[in-house]
């Protein structure tokens, strides 16, 4: 594999992780920075373990095995998460959109024709697409840390609760990347995904290490953490791409919850993420998201004591 190649499959898989959450600071405030300077600790557990997770399951993907979430099988409950996190995409961009002076009226219909057009794309336009929005977001977050004020996490004594709320946002980003690790981890050996895991871990601690002490708590905190008003503007738009870039990612899972053909699918996708979009993004970034970590994160400690119990009958 070419080094061209590894950072291919690099931004490919961070520009899933990328979404609006992320790039807007909610994620990284709501799971970590809130907790005071204990989120230094779980940042660094999150990305380790992040990177081992595209190494195992790129690893059993090349080899056509079984992992979690499991490929050779029908996982409704994943599906079902991956349409909530393409509705909670939707969500963020009609509130960008809408304080562009779009009206909230036409928002919802642009959003929801443009979800359907995007649900129809296969995978390798995702993957594409993840890696231009990467590319874009890692220039983007430099100027935000230069124009930002850097603030250290205050001391917490807090341990229980932030450990839990990264094990949530760890099997929430598996949810959003499943399909683009597959999808660029297919037919690599195990040296070359071994690389892509690790690149990926080095990456998505140095940039939460980098944006963690600029947020705080709001809707989108990095985007009104900005002085410049006509930078804002550019990231905001930069933010919506990430958008587009998860929505991507996760709405191929989403549209395995139907039995249809793609066309109908898609429209279903689109129907109901447009609907899930009125929960509010800030609301389901900060409460939806953890109980789609509890929800995966059941239904895989069930699925291998079932494993368990068939195997020692």
């Amino acid at each position: 594999m070419s080094l061209v190649g590894l950072i291919f499959a690099v931004f490919s898989i961070l520009g899933s992780v990328f979404g609006a959450g992320f790039m807007s600071g909610t994620e990284i405030y709501g799971f970590f920075a809130r907790f005071g300077s204990v989120g230094y600790i779980t940042i660094a557990i999150n990305a380790v373990i992040f990177g081992l997770f595209v190494f195992i399951y790129g690893v059993k993907t090349a080899k056509n095995a079984v992992f979690c979430p499991e490929m050779q099988q029908k996982h409704h409950i994943l599906y079902f998460c991956q349409l909530l996190i393409t509705g909670t995409m939707v969500a963020g961009a009609c509130e960008i959109l809408v304080a562009f002076g779009v009206s909230a009226f036409w928002v919802h219909i642009i959003v929801l024709c443009f979800v359907f057009v995007c649900n129809l794309l296969d995978i390798k336009s995702a993957n594409f697409f993840n890696c231009l929005v990467t590319m874009l977001a890692i220039v983007c977050f430099s100027f935000v840390a230069y124009d930002g004020s850097w603030q250290p996490l205050v001391w917490s004594e807090q341990s229980f609760m932030p450990l839990v709320m990264v094990m949530f946002y760890f099997i929430m980003n598996i949810a959003s990347s499943e399909p683009i690790v597959k999808s660029v981890c297919r037919e690599k050996s195990r040296k070359q995904i071994f690389w892509i895991g690790f690149v990926v871990c080095l990456f998505l601690a140095g940039i939460m290490y980098l944006l963690v002490g600029l947020v705080g708590d709001g809707s989108m905190p990095l985007i009104s953490s900005i002085k410049k008003a006509s930078f804002q503007k550019v990231y905001s738009v930069v933010v919506m791409l990430a958008m587009v870039s998860t929505m991507l990612s996760s709405s191929v899972g989403a549209k395995r919850l139907f039995g249809f053909g793609n066309f109908y699918a898609s429209f279903f996708v689109a129907i109901l993420s447009a609907i899930i979009s009125f929960v509010g993004f800030r609301n389901m970034v900060l409460y939806v998201y953890p109980l789609i970590g509890l929800l995966l994160g059941i239904n895989y400690i069930t699925r291998k004591i079932n494993q368990f119990l068939h195997t020692k009958a």
